[in-house]
């Protein structure tokens, strides 16, 4: 019994999810999972790099947890989510779009879009040209990147506002130009973000109410206030 039980928690992704019951023993906690909850760190289940080739929506779904339960990534799993990063691509669009949406909404999403942006751009491979793009504006202190991961913090945790917050600069580096003083304009980005954003939402399988609704306020609300479209 011991053996099998052992066997079976071997393979699961992360300790927190290796806690089993009995009801003589009570609780089980083979791999100290119950020790890194209360820590927050998520840590694998022995090998990392074997957790994540087993199932490579596990590290999308590490990112999820990391962002929902503000918890710490140990240092030999996020190098093993980068190292194994473009196995995501051989995943199900929606598997991916279902552990993206549930992560944009945790409340430390800022966090993982900064320091995982490199494992994100796999499945959302248009985030890297908002990456160190300067803006050359006073209204902005960030580059195009760091300005959106302010704009995702901030909005209400919903998915259709948090994925439009996600989109709603994405045209800019092909919109970009510069005035005569060094200032940097973005004229048209709300129309081009809008058309990246439902490529983007196409591919991943999107339902037809929340493309929708997210193409709205891509370029709508943007449009709404002449001030952004500089």
């Amino acid at each position: 019994h011991g053996d099998s039980l052992r066997q079976d928690l071997i393979h699961r992704d992360f300790t927190m999810n290796t806690l089993a019951y009995h009801r003589k023993q009570g609780v089980i906690d083979l791999y100290g999972g119950a020790e890194d909850f209360k820590k927050r760190k998520l840590r694998c289940v022995g090998s990392s790099l074997e957790r994540f080739c087993e199932d490579p929506l596990r590290i999308l779904r590490g990112l999820r947890f990391a962002s929902v339960l503000d918890m710490d990534i140990d240092e030999e799993a996020a190098a093993a989510m980068r190292r194994n990063k473009d196995l995501l691509q051989n995943v199900a669009v929606e598997r991916i779009r279902n552990e993206l949406t549930q992560m944009l909404c945790g409340p430390s999403i800022g966090r993982i879009l900064r320091e995982f942006s490199d494992v994100l751009a796999v499945p959302l491979p248009e985030i890297k040209s908002m990456i160190g793009f300067e803006q050359y504006h006073p209204y902005h202190c960030y580059d195009i990147w760091g300005h959106t991961v302010v704009v995702v913090e901030k909005v209400p945790a919903e998915p259709v506002l948090a994925w439009a917050a996600l989109f709603h600069d994405m045209g800019k580096p092909f919109c970009f130009s510069r005035d005569p003083q060094g200032v940097g304009h973005f004229y048209g980005h709300a129309a081009k973000s809008a058309e990246i954003a439902d490529r983007i939402m196409e591919r991943l399988k999107f339902d037809h109410v929340s493309r929708k609704e997210i193409s709205f306020l891509v370029e709508q609300v943007t449009n709404s206030f002449p001030q952004w479209q500089t």
